[in-house]
């Protein structure tokens, strides 16, 4: 008897008894109200952080039960959805892609951390990834290739920092926009509509009681990160509200 209410539809309980709300100032001059959700992550949970490209919902890379609780939060049943890697800097990148050259490595230098997706190819270091088919039964992936990210975002590197730097897969919150468009995007986050992100948290959602925390750090940009792939000839694959001067 007793304890939690179980998930709703099948996804995994909250870590937490009650979904827990931080209003923070956008600079990040009050990020340390941040501080109780640190914990929250390092014991694996999902929350909403805003980024400079919107919101997202994020769990640390090796939290298996929070990408289950994303993917099923967005409804991503029989696909394979590649989630994005908020990294803290150069090295965690490199830790988890290879091939990164001269060329590379510079325009790294000068994509971040600012509203860039780059797509590299992925190293055996990162962990598999999971999918779910239809019934909701959980497989294991190995992905080729990760887009990577690094945010210029006050309230997201304040909590990366205070991670010590453990990189974070994040996928776009759904807004009413997102959902009347058929999501065809082959990578959430990477391309289309997944990124059409309303300006400020709509309390109302029902994933707000299925995460563990939710940062608003106020209004955040409509347009997604500018995405290139650069796992062989540099392509650009949206431009969004980074300059197109990169590559």
């Amino acid at each position: 008897g007793g304890g939690k209410p179980k998930g709703l539809k099948g996804i995994p309980d909250r870590l937490v008894e009650e979904t827990l709300y931080i209003e923070c100032e956008s600079d990040g001059s009050d990020a340390w109200r941040c501080a109780d959700i640190t914990d929250i992550l390092r014991r694996g949970g999902v929350g909403c952080l805003p980024t400079d490209t919107g919101y997202g919902f994020v769990t640390t890379i090796d939290s298996k039960a929070g990408l289950e609780r994303i993917l099923k939060m967005k409804g991503y049943l029989g696909c394979k959805k590649p989630l994005s890697l908020l990294c803290n800097d150069l090295a965690t990148i490199d830790q988890y892609c290879y091939g990164i050259d001269r060329q590379t490595f510079k325009t790294l230098k000068a994509a971040f951390p600012g509203p860039y997706t780059i797509i590299l190819p992925a190293s055996s270091q990162l962990p598999k990834m999971m999918f779910l088919d239809n019934k909701g039964g959980k497989h294991s992936w190995a992905r080729k290739s990760l887009g990577v990210r690094m945010p210029d975002d006050p309230v997201l590197r304040y909590v990366q920092e205070e991670l010590g730097g453990t990189p974070l897969l994040v996928s776009s919150v759904p807004n009413e926009r997102s959902e009347e468009l058929d999501e065809e995007d082959e990578d959430d986050d990477i391309i289309g509509v997944a990124q059409l992100q309303s300006c400020r948290i709509d309390y109302g959602s029902s994933w707000c009681q299925q995460v563990d925390f939710v940062v608003d750090g106020g209004e955040r940009p409509l347009e997604g990160s500018t995405i290139y792939d650069l796992t062989g000839e540099p392509t650009l694959l949206r431009h969004g509200l980074g300059d197109l001067d990169l590559v």
